[in-house]
């Protein structure tokens, strides 16, 4: 199976007029994966077969490589799942949701639940009976992304959203913090490089060209870094989704391209110089 965190073998599912029949992917670790079909294909039923929420007629699944019905409550606690329609009990608040879920998962944070409850804008001591159909939404998400669950399940989650949620969603899933320092890094360090060639072998006359390449790198790192930590210390959202993740990583990425930078800079005013001294 290798590193799979979801196997399915001939899925089948016989509900008289229809019938899901033999279905079969695996989903290795890391990856988005997404179900795509016209209504009634059978994509809800094969996540509720995943659930256990249906039962299989026919087929083998695997969850975290184990059999997702023996071991249904251990796969379960590393699960966050999201419907497109409120499955929790509207007459408690987003706080005492939170209460229930604590004591379901083995890894439910506090800190960062009411970390989503603030970013959703969700109020906690609100009933859910009280909230819109997309806040329902964002509820269940915040649960979701609350007790380290190591394989998420969305069935038609993103319905009821607004635009500008939906954005960020998106942005949380397909490009965390981490990654945004890392892909800056690597593209300054690769500029750089390509300047230290050109300095090398291109004639005097060019260097103003290489010369304003350096100082535009430079000002967009400055610009950037000074932004992403002004917007985190006043808690003011300008750029999306570079502040809301602003971590320790991403500045771990900055401080390693601008060092990049400086290093580079300097040794392409050396090589210039012996080369036209």
């Amino acid at each position: 199976m290798g590193d799979n965190v979801l196997e399915i073998r001939e899925l089948s599912k016989d509900y008289g007029d229809f019938v899901l029949d033999k279905v079969s992917f695996s989903l290795p670790r890391g990856v988005i994966m997404g179900l795509i079909g016209e209504n009634g294909a059978g994509k809800s039923t094969t996540i509720n077969c995943i659930l256990n929420e249906t039962q299989k007629t026919g087929g083998k699944i695997l969850i975290f490589g184990k059999d997702h019905i023996s071991d249904e409550i251990e796969i379960k606690d590393k699960l966050g799942v999201v419907f497109d329609e409120n499955h929790f009990p509207d007459i408690f608040t987003a706080e005492e949701i939170g209460k229930f879920m604590s004591g379901i998962y083995s890894g439910w944070d506090w800190p960062l639940y009411r970390q989503h409850l603030e970013k959703f804008e969700l109020p906690k001591d609100k009933k859910i009976k009280d909230f819109s159909k997309g806040m329902k939404v964002k509820l269940a998400f915040a649960v979701a992304l609350s007790h380290k669950a190591e394989l998420l399940i969305l069935d038609d989650a993103i319905i009821g959203l607004c635009v500008t949620l939906l954005v960020n969603t998106i942005s949380y899933f397909c490009f965390p913090a981490y990654q945004f320092g890392f892909y800056l890094f690597m593209s300054a360090a690769s500029f750089c490089v390509v300047l230290l060639f050109l300095a090398f072998i291109l004639p005097s006359n060019y260097w103003l060209g290489v010369n304003a390449g350096f100082a535009v790198m430079f000002i967009l790192i400055i610009l950037l870094v000074v932004l992403g930590i002004w917007s985190r210390v006043t808690d003011n959202a300008i750029i999306g989704f570079i502040v809301d993740n602003f971590d320790l990583s991403m500045i771990i990425g900055f401080v390693s391209t601008i060092v990049i930078f400086a290093l580079s800079y300097i040794l392409s005013i050396t090589l210039f110089k012996r080369k036209y001294a």
